[in-house]
């Protein structure tokens, strides 16, 4: 989903292809993983052969549902091993906390280009809007904005600025109007 909204979003081509390389670290690390929690949410159904992907393909072939389900059953941990087991897949489960966390990682980094830049948008509206309506903002004015590492946009006034409390005061309320 967030490759998705990468793309849709135009977001830079290297913070795609860095989400991209995780993902495929993540299926390498973790080859079957999808599967088995395909296996695990839709359990009924696997239960007896009738799951999709890897069931579907071998009733598809020509197999018994049943001998399908069979195939793919059971579930299990293996604490000498530390391998996590279902059906015919295995996990080592430190290399899944580790993947997982790495992905994890990634999404975040990602997620946060896509802040990074509404910030941006929000901060060019903000700017525009103060512009518009005849308000100096910037350096040395009254009014300053700024974005700050949390991802939001702050708005300022510079009370040294101002003579007194009723310039500061209209100067907030026509700030707060062009905002609104």
């Amino acid at each position: 989903m967030e490759l998705d909204a990468l793309e849709e979003l135009g977001i830079d081509p290297a913070v795609v292809q860095h989400l991209v390389e995780a993902c495929r670290r993540f299926q390498k690390q973790l080859p079957g993983v999808k599967d088995m929690r395909d296996g695990l949410t839709h359990f009924e159904d696997w239960s007896r052969g009738r799951g999709r992907g890897p069931q579907k393909e071998r009733v598809k072939a020509g197999e018994i549902p049943r001998d399908v389900a069979r195939h793919f059953w059971g579930f299990g941990y293996e604490p000498a091993t530390d391998t996590v087991t279902m059906g015919p897949y295995s996990i080592n489960a430190t290399t899944a906390v580790r993947a997982v966390g790495e992905l994890f990682n990634a999404i975040y980094a990602a997620a946060r280009e896509v802040d990074r830049r509404a910030t941006a948008e929000r901060r060019a509206a903000v700017l525009n809007a103060l512009s518009t309506a005849g308000i100096a903002h910037g350096p040395g004015e009254a009014v300053l904005v700024s974005a700050g590492n949390d991802m939001k946009v702050w708005l300022s006034l510079a009370l040294p600025a101002l003579p007194d409390e009723r310039a500061r005061g209209e100067l907030a309320h026509r700030t707060v109007t062009a905002l609104v």
